[in-house]
């Protein structure tokens, strides 16, 4: 039997400048910048990315482990992780874990697409075949009134078939509430609401906010504090009535092991484009629903983490208990060309995703329709 051996890496700098700048309680957003990366092995590609350090992740890839697993087994991608992690061991801070993420997630899906099968199922089968949605807005603006078009701006995401949302608050204490109160009396009190404050509170300020949540059925409130805060994720985890919800930024298993251990979380949320790719995704979420926690994937940036997501998003259990109604897919309703690079994401009229069953993560991608956003491109081989 032929071993389908890693013959090349190739390294794609992709960038969208946005036709409005976006903004959360400690970011503004004024273009799309992600990593992507192709592995090619057995006569097929497979794609991953990264996207908060892309210009240090590649130096890691094309400097470092890229070329040490050239010639590796692209079917045995658990042992090729391994050998990466190994080789970085003196720095397995985030950038390493991002440009591992990278290479892992492309791994995988070529994996699948060499054995013509897709993701879920190399994984062990899908559980689900659609996934409840929900739209990750409205965002925070940029002018004098960082909350102004929330309420028309859920209107529009409800006409596209979205049934949940998730919008940014922090910037104003007030502010939040009145904006809650607004979306309550527009679309009262069935409609599943999220909210992300992206880092930007304190302790106290994290508290006081969220002891105002339960009046407004919030179903979780995404990272109140700095991602490395675990001693303020338990008080804030054993005080709010309203879940808490983290983990987009934690790079490893053992950092979410540590918040879990700590009943810091009601959530967890990995993104495969930085926490370790498929590999380290698959132990976290063991870890996880072992704890009797929801895993919901955090989904940014292009169509690469996107189709890889729903792969995963797809293995969880369905049905289970958690003590509040789950939408378990996020989903970017902002204009985000990076997002469509396999198409215009198409949400079903009851708010579901449907999970493709097609090889590997069942994206269609090559360098031409990279090539309007490419901004450089690098590689290795084995020549």
């Amino acid at each position: 039997m032929t071993v389908p051996s890693i013959e090349r890496i190739d390294c794609f700098q992709v960038r969208w400048p946005m036709p409005e700048p976006l903004a959360n309680s400690i970011s503004v957003f004024r273009e799309r910048a992600a990593l992507i990366v192709s592995v090619t092995a057995g006569g097929k590609t497979g794609w991953g990315e990264t996207w908060a350090q892309p210009l240090a992740a590649e130096t890691i890839i094309t400097g470092s482990i890229g070329p040490a697993i050239l010639g590796a087994d692209a079917s045995a991608p658990r042992a090729i992780w391994d050998s990466m992690i190994r080789l970085l061991g003196r720095d397995r801070s985030g950038i390493t874990h991002m440009a591992i993420s990278a290479l892992d997630m492309a791994i995988w899906d070529v994996a699948a697409r060499i054995e013509d099968m897709s993701l879920a199922r190399r994984l062990g089968g899908a559980v689900q075949s659609s996934l409840p949605t929900y739209a990750s807005g409205p965002f925070l603006k940029t002018g004098s009134d960082p909350y102004a078009d929330m309420v028309p701006e859920i209107e529009g995401y409800l006409a596209r078939g979205f049934n949940a949302v998730k919008l940014r608050l922090g910037a104003d204490f007030r502010s939040d509430l009145k904006v809650l109160e607004q979306i309550r009396m527009r679309f009262g009190d069935d409609l599943p609401v999220m909210v992300d404050f992206n880092q930007g509170l304190t302790r106290l300020d994290a508290g006081r906010i969220l002891g105002e949540l339960p009046a407004f059925g919030i179903l979780f409130a995404e990272e109140p504090l700095q991602p490395d805060d675990t001693e303020g994720y338990a008080e804030l985890g054993t005080r709010s009535a309203t879940p808490i919800a983290a983990g987009e930024s934690l790079a490893g298993v053992r950092r979410f092991k540590d918040l879990i251990a700590a009943n810091a979380l009601a959530v967890v949320q990995p993104d495969v484009a930085l926490c370790g790719g498929v590999t380290e995704y698959m132990r976290i979420a063991a870890l996880g629903e072992a704890h009797g926690l929801p895993v919901v994937p955090h989904v940014w940036s292009t169509s690469v983490i996107h189709a890889t997501s729903l792969q995963l998003a797809a293995l969880a259990p369905k049905g289970r208990g958690y003590g509040f109604p789950m939408p378990t897919f996020e989903i970017d309703p902002t204009p985000n060309a990076l997002m469509e690079l396999g198409g215009k994401v198409a949400v079903n009229s009851d708010g579901t995703i449907d999970v493709p069953d097609k090889p590997g993560t069942g994206l269609d991608l090559d360098a031409e329709r990279l090539s309007p956003f490419t901004k450089s491109r690098s590689f290795v081989d084995r020549q």
